[in-house]
Formats: structure tokens, C-alpha cells, sequence
């Protein structure tokens, strides 16, 4: 369910944000500054992962505490290093054609093929999964 103006939790946590930012406390959501894994963090994580589907109103509210657009998008990759990984693999292969890379590779400043290499460890290691033996049919 998406949170809406009227959400009160949603009020309760904005408000919780705006008193932590006058009292002067670290706020840097970019950096995930306050950790995910406090409430403070974890809500500004959520705000972040939803902002394109909240509401102008909320969208404000956010930006007074230093939450816009780009900084949801960039708290959204370092909170899932997973998605710039996957995102980065998408943008090789669209590029290139494949994902046959050397374990040296850097794509963007990102370490890809380290990043592959261990995916295919991994994979090795545990076998295939339900989905893979799906996909072999």
C-alpha cells in the first residue's frame, strides 16, 4: 500500500525526520545517514524507494529535510548494492552483447566482473535454483 498525505504514520516519521535534522543531528540520506537498520533510517529508505509514487505534498515535505529526487535515487543504490550491480550488467550487456567478462572488468567505475565472477561462484556452489531448472525446459 502506497503512503498517502493523510498517512499518519508516514506524518509521525516526517516529523520525526524534521526534529532530527533542527536538532542538528547527522542527516546525509544519500549516505545512509541514519543507518537503514534504525527507524529513523529505515523510513527514510522507504520515502526514498517509494518517492516517484508519493504525493507533490509529500514530495515537498521531503525536500525540506534534503530528500529530492536524486538523493532517493542515490540512497536507493548504496541501500541495494544489488540493484547498481544488476543495473550495470544490464547497461554492459545492452553495450556489448553478453556478460562473458574477465574478472578485471570495471564498467563505469563499478567492479562488474568481480561483482559476475562471484554470482557465478555462488551458483556453482549451491547448484542450480527453482528457477534456473525452469528455464532449461
Amino acid at each position: 500500500m502506497e503512503p498517502t498525505l493523510g498517512d499518519t504514520a508516514w506524518q509521525r516519521n516526517d516529523h520525526g525526520a524534521c526534529a532530527h535534522v533542527e536538532a542538528g543531528k547527522p542527516f546525509d540520506p544519500a549516505a545512509l545517514i541514519p543507518s537503514p537498520a534504525i527507524t529513523l533510517g529505515a523510513w527514510a529508505t522507504r520515502a526514498c524507494l517509494t518517492y516517484h509514487r508519493l504525493h507533490p505534498d509529500q514530495q515537498h515535505l521531503l525536500a525540506l529535510i534534503g530528500i529530492t529526487a536524486e538523493v532517493a535515487h542515490a540512497r536507493t543504490r548504496r541501500a541495494h548494492p544489488w540493484r547498481t550491480a544488476v543495473e550495470h550488467a544490464h547497461a554492459y550487456a545492452a553495450e556489448h552483447g553478453h556478460l562473458a567478462v574477465p574478472r578485471d572488468t570495471v564498467h563505469d567505475g563499478y567492479p562488474l566482473g568481480h561483482w559476475l565472477n562471484k554470482q557465478r561462484y555462488r551458483a556453482k556452489k549451491t547448484g542450480p535454483t527453482r528457477d534456473d531448472a525452469q528455464l532449461a525446459r
